[in-house]
């Protein structure tokens, strides 16, 4: 069992439009990406993934933008 399993999702997806909260540097210690994004792929091609909602960029139209954390 994930340590998500147990929490809200309300309370640890960021708010607004974005997959993360504070910087949008990741090297910033106040970046803050949603537990839930994550990248898959091949070294070839990667995408943006949501956990939450079982959705990527690779579904569809391939017009996603979860690669740039954008929901």
């Amino acid at each position: 069992m994930s340590d998500l399993d147990n929490r809200d999702p309300k309370e640890v997806i960021p708010k607004g439009p974005y997959c993360y909260s504070g910087s949008r540097n990741p090297a910033d210690k106040n970046y803050k990406p949603c537990p839930y994004w994550e990248i898959r792929g091949t070294e070839e091609e990667y995408y943006g993934c949501c956990t939450y909602l079982d959705i990527s960029d690779d579904e569809g139209d391939g017009l996603g933008h979860l690669w740039d954390q954008v929901k």
